[in-house]
């Protein structure tokens, strides 16, 4: 028992431990050291190469050459306006993809999250890899979002559903309307799916058909040669075809 709280099997050695009212979180590096590794309980929340000269490549669900690298690719050629609200930190890669015109607010209601993503004794986007102003709310995502004021998000990322028990109160249609009061004209709605045990393709469908949403989902669920790139589900809203019409 001891024994497994410093090593993890094929994860390698455990690194960090943190318990609190949401779960248990612990960091990881794998057996050669070069990638550490967010996990609450059995699902990854994060990746970052240890090297310094690679840090700031987004790893995992994040990666580059995944969904959300060609989603990002097309918002940042033409931002509706010049802010980005994210619901869920994990270890902050998703700043990896932000300019530096850019002002990025995440929304994270674990507190022990946002202590080892601050923390840059193990990850370092917060620190190193943000090119915009990139804060932090602690707290529940939907009632803090209502502080927003209407309109003010180009681009709303919801990365708060990879995990067995995800925060349904984020996926109803009283959620989507907050969603979509608080996005500008021209935003893009992306949300993260990957989850072992749900499928949520069908009531996202359902939901972005009930509002009259172009919506497109997208599976990159392969096995992949690239370090640090994990397979991952995304869907991506919008009100009309303009904004996503890139996408593919």
């Amino acid at each position: 028992m001891l024994a497994s709280i410093y090593f993890t099997g094929d994860t390698g050695r455990t690194l960090q431990v943190a318990r609190n009212f949401f779960g248990t979180i612990h960091v990881t590096t794998d057996s050669t050291g070069r990638i550490n590794s967010l996990h609450s309980g059995n699902t990854i929340h994060g990746r970052q190469f240890a090297d310094q000269s690679r840090q700031c490549e987004p790893l995992s669900y994040h990666h580059e050459n995944g969904p959300l690298g060609q989603v990002m690719a097309v918002f940042n050629a033409s931002p509706a306006n010049s802010r980005v609200g994210v619901i869920g930190l994990g270890v902050g890669a998703m700043v990896a993809y932000s300019k530096p015109d850019q002002q990025w607010k995440f929304y994270e209601i674990d507190p022990d999250v946002i202590n080892i993503a601050r923390n840059s004794q193990h990850f370092t986007y917060l620190q190193k890899c943000a090119n915009g102003s990139v804060s932090i709310v602690e707290g529940d995502a939907r009632l803090n979002l209502q502080n927003a004021p209407a309109g003010h998000y180009s681009l709303i990322v919801l990365d708060a559903f990879s995990s067995d028990a995800i925060p349904v109160h984020l996926i109803t249609q009283q959620a989507l309307d907050l969603y979509l009061s608080k996005l500008a004209l021209g935003g893009i709605l992306v949300f993260h799916v990957s989850s072992r045990s749900l499928n949520l393709n069908p009531i996202l469908a359902d939901l972005a058909q009930s509002r009259n949403l172009i919506c497109i989902g997208f599976s990159d669920s392969k096995p992949s040669s690239l370090e640090g790139k994990d397979p991952s589900q995304w869907v991506v809203m919008a009100r009309s075809a303009p904004e996503i019409s890139n996408l593919s």
